[in-house]
């Protein structure tokens, strides 16, 4: 009888090379995954360094880092109006500008960081939704996004600052949409909002109480004890006034803007509170938030301001951690469980208590 040669799989060694396919596609899947996020972390890293290299050159060129932010100047002009003035001055050292409503720095940074074309488009002048600005502080900017975040591809967010302690009642912030910011400036381990149940305080100097600021525009951290390299407003900072050592000393932090109404990368024109983009070293990374830290977490829109120490405080959407940005340049993975202590060191320019970087 003549025999003819089987040319197929039969179906057991069928379903065995598929489950052969599936186990290998099992194990490759997480490695897939580790390399992609492995280039979004290096992304992020590369940000980081490059604004810090920008705010480097800015000190370079201006003696001091760049203001924090504008917010605030129009309120000024009643509160103290000899500060009012001296602080109208340095923005215009600074910037080259008259009273710039919409200023950051990272405004400040742009023309230090390849981006003098942008720069020269605002309108310093105006509030950010002015005809001029308002464009621009709705265009996504690749530098200030981090893209292991899952919400980096809306990086324009609503409501940014805040004028109302029931955020869902608030009539002037809903129209604010505005470039959210991933990369704050440290104040370091700064009083927020008049509480702070993480960082110690006392006779250590981790922490300050801070009171009134300079022009009386509410609790500040601008006061001669700031401890961080960026305050709320307007005092500007030299890295001649690093204690501790530029490599020792954060300069910024890595943050989600999802989180918080402060987190915007410009001045918005709601009145005396404003987005600002710089967060304080009170809370862990990546700590828990209740509800009610965030108007965004909670349904009912309610933002207890005491709380705002979890939506202004490190965290990002990276496994495990976020980058902290050194006062040298240098750029630093810290995880998660980095106690809270070793982060108001590294936060605080001159405690004289010199920590090293794990």
């Amino acid at each position: 009888m003549r025999q003819f040669k089987r040319t197929g799989l039969t179906l057991v060694e069928l379903l065995a090379v598929i489950a052969i396919i599936g186990l290998l596609a099992g194990l490759l899947l997480p490695a897939v995954q580790s390399a992609r996020e492995g280039g979004r972390r290096t992304t992020c890293a590369s940000n980081l360094r490059q604004l810090g290299q920008g705010l480097q050159q800015f000190h370079a060129a201006r003696g001091s880092l760049p203001v924090t932010t504008a917010a605030d100047m129009v309120y000024s002009t009643t509160a103290d109006p000899s500060a009012y003035m001296r602080y109208r001055r340095l923005l215009q050292s600074q910037t080259g500008s008259d009273i710039n409503n919409v200023y950051t720095w990272i405004v400040g940074v742009m023309p230090f960081i390849e981006q003098q074309t942008f720069y020269d488009k605002f309108d310093l002048k105006g509030l950010s939704n002015s005809p001029t600005n308002q464009p621009l502080v709705q265009t996504p900017r690749a530098n200030l996004i981090c893209p292991s975040d899952p919400d980096a591809n809306t990086p324009i967010l609503p409501r940014r600052g805040f004028s109302a302690v029931n955020y869902a009642t608030s009539t002037d912030a809903d129209g604010n949409l505005m470039h959210g910011v991933w990369y704050a400036g440290s104040a370091g381990p700064a009083l927020e909002f008049g509480s702070n149940q993480f960082c110690p305080t006392g006779s250590s100097g981790w922490c300050w109480v801070g009171t009134s600021d300079p022009i009386g525009a509410g609790t500040g951290l601008d006061i001669g004890n700031r401890l961080g390299m960026f305050g709320c407003r307007y005092l500007p900072t030299r890295f001649d006034d690093v204690q501790d050592g530029l490599s020792n000393v954060f300069l910024l932090v890595e943050t989600q803007p999802k989180f918080s109404p402060h987190n915007g990368a410009y001045t918005t024109f709601t009145g005396k509170f404003n987005a600002n983009p710089v967060l304080s070293l009170s809370a862990p990374i990546n700590s828990p938030m209740p509800s009610t830290s965030s108007p965004f977490l909670n349904p009912a829109g309610q933002y207890v301001v005491s709380q705002a120490i979890y939506s202004k405080s490190p965290r990002s959407g990276h496994p495990g951690g976020c980058h902290m940005l050194m006062c040298d340049g240098s750029v630093v993975f810290f995880a998660e469980l980095t106690p809270l202590q070793l982060l108001c060191r590294l936060g605080n320019r001159k405690d004289g208590e010199i920590a090293a970087v794990p």
